[in-house]
């Protein structure tokens, strides 16, 4: 989970969800969904954002990749809103920063700090 600067709070389901609080409300739509390995402690984990977030609408999330070899990733998306931009009608704006192989069985933690 992570406040935004604007106040919005956007929380992280280990699903691969990434919803938003704004206003006191969750939203309907989540912001973005990825496709992710949930099972133990691995899942959509952790969320920062950009410290020139109100300029660039940067922000990054750390999941773990249902691909095998299985990896944990840190991407960086855009926002738009309450969503995450899409360009050219693609699937994703992800940019790729680290990728991980796992190699516990368990314990999945990385801390980032911008």
């Amino acid at each position: 989970m992570a406040i935004a600067p604007d106040g919005r709070i956007f929380v992280c389901e280990q699903t691969g969800a990434l919803r938003v609080i704004k206003n006191g409300a969750v939203l309907p739509t989540p912001f973005l969904t990825v496709s992710v390995d949930s099972s133990g402690e691995r899942g959509l984990l952790g969320i920062t954002f950009d410290p020139n977030f109100a300029s660039n609408n940067f922000l990054y999330i750390y999941y773990t990749v249902p691909t095998t070899p299985r990896h944990n990733r840190i991407s960086r998306f855009t926002a738009n809103g309450d969503v995450v931009r899409l360009p050219n009608n693609t699937p994703t704006n992800q940019s790729l920063l680290i990728s991980a192989t796992l190699h516990g069985k368990t314990t999945n933690k990385i801390r980032v700090r911008m």
